[in-house]
């Protein structure tokens, strides 16, 4: 038997309790709250065992890393480093009985070699959650579409990092102030196409009319969704102008404090603090590696023949509308035509509603905004802001690596 203040490591502290009965501790020899030191152990292996890998959960690439190359860039170490060092049970009283009670098969693998645990804190090549995504994909391409419950649950359990109680943490939104510009362009043929676009900039920037819309990364064909971005330079981007064709761009004005579902600051959440006591661990590590990595996934260029390519972030959108509506009037995510330097936002469709400036007369499809029952739309669009351009060419900006590996695994390299 332990008692609960024999032990030091507070995760051991909390199982002790949790399994205790009042009884003769063999450590300090007193009578306290105790449990039985054989189910310590057993807590303790098991946590070993789900919060740590083997040489068998490693891709080719990593095992060669490790084992071929003896690279540190992945730690890993036989088990009693792993109890002494990554658990911190090196000046626990048990530690001598806990040593001696290791597993065979934490000692020696089939073949009698010696086991090396390997640290997996998620960025390795076999997130848990990459499965869960793929599985993910494959429900919305090709099982149940519209009343997916697999798909919803995954992403209940993913983007659970982003609210508190249902409500969106101050970390994940943006908000747009009175005054703020955002911009929106289209296409135009020639010199008669854009006078007619000058004479009816509401109509012809404002949000397509849904039986107009067609598909987009976030929105389906027949749901009409504003698309805007921060930077004049990113929206004649997204427009996927080639060289010789014309663009006209206008900029939007807030009229009134705008909060906005901010993406991109995913890649900067934090990971949880390490305790390999913990059960469960593994798996929360890798989920926020995932989430830091999920908008590269949202901003993925569309293969030409991919028609389903979009699907996923289009039921992303509709899930973010249905939850977060009442929140925020659309989403922040990166530009993929500047690699991510510049800044999209897709407005709800209920915040669709556009109106010029010092004119009084509005643009909507008849969705009523639910922050504001006024006649106030959010955005003024700003026809003294109207810029016309040519697209003179298409620059295409790459990065050089000097072989395969770098390419493909910068982040062992410190690229």
């Amino acid at each position: 038997m332990i008692c609960i203040d024999c032990a030091k490591r507070e995760p051991i502290k909390h199982f002790i309790l949790s399994k205790s009965t009042t009884d003769n501790c063999n450590y300090c020899g007193k009578e306290k709250r105790c449990s039985d030191i054989r189910d310590v152990f057993k807590y303790i292996f098991e946590c070993v065992e789900n919060n740590c890998i083997t040489k068998d959960d490693l891709t080719p690439y990593e095992y060669a890393l490790i084992f071929d190359c003896g690279s540190n860039h992945i730690a890993s170490a036989s088990i009693d480093i792993v109890l002494q060092d990554w658990f911190d049970l090196r000046d626990e009283c048990y530690y001598s009985d806990l040593d001696n009670s290791i597993p065979a098969k934490f000692l020696h693998d089939k073949e009698n070699h010696s086991v090396v645990f390997i640290e997996d804190d998620g960025s390795l090549d076999l997130n848990i959650y990459e499965k869960h995504w793929e599985k993910f994909i494959t429900h919305i391409n090709h099982n149940y579409r519209f009343f997916n419950v697999d798909a919803y649950n995954f992403l209940e359990e993913i983007f659970s990092i982003l609210s508190d109680n249902s409500l969106i943490k101050k970390d994940y939104l943006k908000q747009l102030n009175i005054g703020d510009a955002v911009y929106r362009a289209r296409k135009v043929n020639d010199y008669k196409q854009a006078k007619e676009f000058e004479k009816n900039l509401i109509s012809e920037l404002g949000a397509p009319p849904p039986n107009l819309a067609t598909d987009q990364r976030m929105t389906p064909a027949g749901i009409s969704g504003l698309y805007c971005a921060l930077e004049r330079n990113t929206c004649l981007s997204e427009i996927r102008a080639n060289t010789g064709d014309y663009v006209l761009s206008v900029q939007l004005t807030a009229t009134k404090k705008i909060d906005l579902l901010d993406l991109t600051t995913l890649t900067n959440t934090q990971n949880p603090e390490i305790d390999l006591l913990q059960k469960g661990m593994r798996e929360e590590l890798h989920k926020v590696n995932f989430i830091k990595n999920i908008i590269k996934k949202l901003s993925k260029p569309k293969g030409d023949a991919n028609y389903l390519h979009y699907m996923s972030t289009q039921f992303i959108f509709e899930y973010f509308r249905k939850k977060y509506g009442s929140q925020v009037a659309g989403i922040v995510y990166p530009s993929v035509q500047t690699g991510g330097d510049g800044t999209n936002i897709i407005f709800f469709p209920e915040f669709n509603t556009l109106e010029e400036k010092n004119v009084q007369r509005r643009f909507s499809f008849g969705i009523q905004n639910p922050f504001d029952n006024s006649s106030q739309c959010l955005l003024n669009i700003e026809k003294k802001s109207v810029r016309y351009h040519k697209i003179k060419a298409i620059n295409v900006v790459h990065e050089e690596f000097p072989d395969q590996y770098q390419c493909f695994f910068p982040e062992l390299f410190n690229i």
